[in-house]
């Protein structure tokens, strides 16, 4: 009988780890609606990029990535502890909210964390998010608005600034807040405008402006998709998967999401790995040496792709020819960084819980019946 209590007890533990407590989730605080978890084979532009063939060097750790735009949602489990605080001007509500949905697809290509759950993740995993809220949907962004975020994003210490949303008009003070930003060493990302309904995209700012890594939209095919004024390199936006806003603390997507924001992402994602790697170069030196090592480098910039297609891993560890930045003369060690682990989706590992304690259960019950059958083949008289 003693055998038969201790296996009792043995059912009831099993009992107490197989159902959990329950979880209240709170309603969801956005306006945007993900598409559901992307589980399919690794997005196209996650693919072109490779960003894991840098992540031994370097996976963006210790940079801080300003999102300028409509708000971040920072309860996607993928950015869930990558955003910061922020900013918000024009009485929109909370930087760390999103209703619109651009800031989070750009913070997402940017930092999103592995996760067991979905083939999608950052291209700069380890960066920091500061999410600056300036515009929403519906109405123009204002450029006036826009330039006390880059304000704030220097304040506060971002080492790239990802325009999410850019203006289609300028401003004195969107000058001066973009010349300030590069006066103290930040990198300023901002993309094209892209086409509607077959008509000409006008120009966008900051992208315009001197000193801006001005960033094109293109497909899987690397055709463009935008245009405007002064673009230097090229980035995937076109048909994308990305994160999304309204995913009520869980992982989630968008797809296919085609905007300005992914590529701005990609760019800025680019820009946090390279700045991380090589702290010896300036904000400018960077700009530089992602224009030097995008595909097409060695030909006359393009008026739709700049320089083209951006390739992170070629600028962290090439040095391209004839447009090569100046650093340190000697040997260089590659050094590895501390890597980012993949995180467990809490919903899978529930699973893996309830389904490894089913099995405790049924090794015990087995056992249970066997003990109560040779019990009473010995006439319930215990056995010496």
């Amino acid at each position: 009988m003693r055998a038969l209590r201790a296996l009792l007890l043995v059912l009831v533990a099993v009992a107490t780890v197989v159902v959990p407590g329950a979880t209240a989730h709170a309603a969801p605080g956005s306006c945007a609606t993900p598409s559901g978890v992307y589980t399919d084979g690794t997005p196209w532009a996650q693919d072109l990029l490779a960003p894991q063939r840098i992540w031994p060097l370097t996976t963006g750790r210790g940079q801080r990535v300003a999102v300028l735009g409509t708000g971040v949602d920072a309860g996607n489990a993928q950015l869930a502890g990558r955003v910061s605080a922020g900013g918000s001007f024009g009485g929109l509500g909370s930087a760390r909210q999103d209703c619109d949905g651009r800031g989070t697809i750009a913070a997402g290509i940017v930092a999103a964390k592995p996760l067991g759950s979905t083939t999608f993740v950052g291209l700069a995993p380890g960066a920091t998010i500061i999410p600056m809220r300036y515009t929403q949907t519906p109405g123009e962004p204002d450029p006036d608005r826009l330039a006390a975020a880059i304000d704030a994003a220097v304040h506060a210490d971002a080492t790239v600034v990802c325009v999410a949303v850019p203006s289609p008009t300028n401003s004195t003070r969107l000058a001066a807040a973009v010349r300030s930003a590069l006066a103290h060493d930040v990198v300023v990302v901002s993309p094209a405008l892209v086409a509607r309904n077959g008509e000409t995209a006008g120009p966008a700012y900051p992208t315009a402006l001197p000193g801006v890594l001005g960033v094109a939209v293109t497909d899987r095919t690397g055709a463009p998709v935008s245009g405007g004024d002064r673009l230097d390199v090229a980035a995937p936006g076109a048909d994308i998967v990305a994160t999304s806003a309204g995913t009520d603390g869980h992982a989630g997507h968008r797809w296919p999401v085609t905007d300005p924001a992914a590529a701005a992402g990609y760019a800025a994602g680019g820009a946090a790995l390279l700045r991380a790697y090589r702290s010896d170069l300036s904000a400018k030196q960077t700009v530089q040496r992602l224009e030097a090592t995008a595909e097409r480098a060695t030909l006359p910039r393009d008026q739709r792709l700049g320089y083209g297609l951006i390739d992170p891993y070629a600028a962290v560890t090439a040095e391209p020819p004839g447009r090569a930045t100046t650093h340190a003369a000697g040997p260089r060690t590659v050094a590895a960084a501390a890597p980012t682990p993949a995180e467990v989706d809490p919903r899978r590992a529930y699973v893996v819980v309830v389904g490894l304690g089913a099995v405790l259960a049924a090794i015990v019950a087995t056992l249970l019946v066997a003990a109560v059958r040779r019990a009473r083949a010995n006439g319930w008289r215990p056995t010496r």
